[in-house]
């Protein structure tokens, strides 16, 4: 199984100065990410933009999203979301470093999970620079040891979402789960609400 998880919003904290209020993630699960990578790239050509063109939900018109989730959603893939109001954290998250911060929020989402769910997988994130990946790997594995709980995952891969079909699919869950919990938009959330295992709003 392999799994991909992106971002959206900051965890700074400096709302006055343009941090967002909300840092929210998804992780797509699926079992064939070559099948869904083929069928976003095939879409990209129907659309007529360049295979490079990355999607990104708040980039994206109304036209290519509605495209991009119909194509999705007869591939078999399962989502689980957290979504964070950053203004309602105690203290020490606002003392957190990013990393810290990423890494706290994305260990507790998988731990959720049913230990079956995800066990010696790979989870692939977009992080270009694999900083967060580094960091990532650390706090879940002392997470899981000091839970007493199986291995999750055998290999977290940094990967630039640029050059991810199947990161790119991630982005554009966690940006309709947004707009759905924001009441801006839920048609979009609806093409794979019923794939949806956990959508955790802290």
């Amino acid at each position: 199984m392999h799994h991909f998880f992106d971002e959206l919003g900051d965890t700074g904290f400096k709302f006055q100065s343009g941090s967002s209020l909300y840092w929210a993630g998804a992780i797509v699960s699926t079992d064939d990410p070559w099948a869904l990578r083929e069928r976003i790239e095939t879409l990209k050509i129907e659309l007529g933009v360049s295979t490079r063109f990355e999607f990104r939900f708040h980039d994206v018109n109304e036209h290519g999203k509605r495209r991009f989730f119909a194509a999705i959603q007869p591939y078999p893939f399962v989502v689980r979301a957290v979504v964070v109001d950053k203004r309602a954290l105690p203290q020490p998250f606002r003392r957190m470093s990013k990393r810290a911060f990423y890494s706290y929020f994305i260990t507790e989402l998988v731990l959720r999970a049913p230990d079956e769910a995800i066990q010696n997988d790979i989870l692939v994130i977009d992080d270009s620079t694999r900083v967060l990946a580094r960091a990532l790997r650390v706090h879940l594995s002392k997470a899981v040891r000091d839970r007493g709980l199986s291995r999750k995952f055998k290999r977290v891969v940094a990967r630039d979402s640029k050059r991810d079909h199947a990161l790119q699919c991630a982005d554009m869950v966690i940006g309709a789960i947004v707009a759905m919990l924001g009441g801006s938009d839920r048609s979009y959330y609806e093409t794979f609400e019923d794939k949806v295992r956990d959508l955790w709003v802290y």
